[in-house]
């Protein structure tokens, strides 16, 4: 029949991009719709946050739906940067919530906020499904399409950190691209579109959250630079990659500027994004410490006033101090420093990721010892699903970083919530590189008991 030799015709990478975006629509979807009627009935009746900056975002929301300024506070005839209220957070969660204000032209509330993170967190797992089946991992493809909610809505709050794993997502795209073109298992056309879509998310990843966004600036500069190193990139391609993290990493920046030159918003009177040097001084005081400091902002504060009285709270004056009274620490009492660091780094290795799952100093061994024995497996798992290895070295390394997250700042659990992303990302890629290699071995059996059988 026609339509038969018509099928027949089409490619299996069509087939692959239509089977996944049916299951995205008819089934990867239908835990996340549920989410959102668990979000209506959770936070229906919540008229605040407990949160202040969502609070603030949710003002913002409303001026952006009348004047269209975004990550503002309409304060009378005034524009006011949203950072005055929402002191030292990340402006991106702020914008996505204006935008849906402004689009769908009515108030916000905690419940918009708590789907706000469904639907982003969606479209995380969706990004990250295409960039994988464009690679050939077709089957991991649609295992983590249909696994996502295990991790992705597994958690949900009105507060910034339940979307923090689909920032971490979103910056994990371009470095991924960048070692599976090199590996040679991206066309140029994908690898031309998930150059630009990774850049765009790098950016998205970074305004929800700046910790994040540098991670992954760091690790794409890291592995360009090797690869230059290893004489696999001419230069104008490293410049061309670095350039694009760049871009990526300070999209809050052009953002903002832009606000600044549409709109007569009023200059800011701190830091505008998330800072590190209080983190940094607080996580001294995320577990029980000599120098008597807690993990509360006012510890800080007061740390910032005993040197100036007159300092702004996270007024840029206030960053340069804490990175002084922070190192006077270190000089200090060095090995208490080191103790310190040393405990959240057990407390993270001790942690389960997912909750009841692994623990992560047994998930990240596994991870490591298959990296390092990796020339020894048969030649076909190098050959024929070669994408398992620079997909589990950027998950590695990305686990690495929200270890060293942990341990210089606080070792709770939402804040490494993201390493679930990798997990699950390399679980299905084990899972895919099983099954192959049964249907290698039984392909194998069968060819040869059909060559040893005798004929009839």
């Amino acid at each position: 029949m026609r339509w038969i030799s018509l099928l027949k015709r089409v490619s299996p990478a069509l087939i692959s991009w239509f089977v996944l975006l049916f299951c995205a629509m008819s089934f990867a979807i239908v835990p996340f719709n549920q989410a959102r009627h668990d979000a209506r009935i959770e936070f229906g009746n919540s008229d605040k946050a407990e949160w202040a900056a969502v609070n603030a975002w949710l003002q913002a929301s409303e001026c952006m739906r009348k004047t269209g300024a975004w990550l503002t506070v309409c304060d009378g005839d005034r524009l006011r940067p949203v950072s005055d209220f929402a002191l030292a957070d990340d402006p991106g969660f702020g914008l996505l919530i204006g935008i849906k204000a402004y689009l769908r032209d009515k108030p916000m509330s905690n419940v918009d906020v708590v789907t706000t993170q469904i639907w982003t967190n969606f479209l995380a797992v969706l990004a990250l499904a295409a960039l994988l089946n464009a690679a050939g991992a077709r089957l991991a493809s649609l295992l983590f399409l249909l696994l996502g909610d295990k991790v992705y809505v597994q958690w949900l709050d009105v507060s910034p950190h339940p979307i923090m794993i689909a920032a971490a997502t979103f910056v994990a795209i371009l470095p991924l691209t960048i070692l599976l073109r090199e590996r040679g298992h991206l066309s140029k056309g994908a690898h031309v579109t998930f150059l630009i879509l990774g850049t765009f998310l790098m950016g998205f990843g970074a305004m929800l959250r700046e910790p994040i966004g540098t991670m992954g600036f760091l690790i794409t500069a890291a592995i360009t630079l090797f690869l230059f190193y290893r004489s696999k990139f001419k230069r104008p391609r490293v410049l061309l990659y670095i350039a694009l993290a760049w871009i990526g990493w300070h999209a809050a920046s052009g953002t903002l500027a832009a606000r600044d030159a549409f709109f007569p918003v009023e200059a800011a009177s701190g830091i505008e994004t998330h800072g590190v040097s209080h983190n940094l001084y607080l996580g001294l005081g995320a577990v029980p410490n000599k120098f008597d400091i807690s993990w509360l902002d006012t510890v800080a504060a007061d740390a910032v006033h005993a040197v100036d009285p007159d300092v702004q709270y996270v007024s840029p004056e206030y960053y340069r101090i804490l990175w002084a009274v922070y190192w006077q620490r270190v000089k200090e009492d060095p090995l208490e420093v080191i103790r310190i660091y040393w405990t959240k780094f057990w407390m993270m290795l001790d942690d389960e990721f997912p909750d009841g799952a692994l623990r992560l100093r047994t998930s990240l061994l596994i991870m490591i010892a298959f990296l390092v024995f990796y020339r020894y497996l048969p030649r076909w798992v190098r050959s024929d699903f070669g994408q398992i290895y620079p997909v589990m070295l950027v998950s590695v390394v990305f686990i690495g970083f929200f270890l060293l997250q942990g341990m210089i700042a606080h070792p709770a659990h939402m804040y490494a919530h993201p390493v679930t992303a990798f997990i699950l990302l390399v679980f299905v890629m084990l899972i895919e590189i099983y099954l192959r290699s049964m249907c290698a071995l039984y392909g194998s059996s069968s060819a040869l008991n059909r060559r040893e059988t005798p004929d009839a």
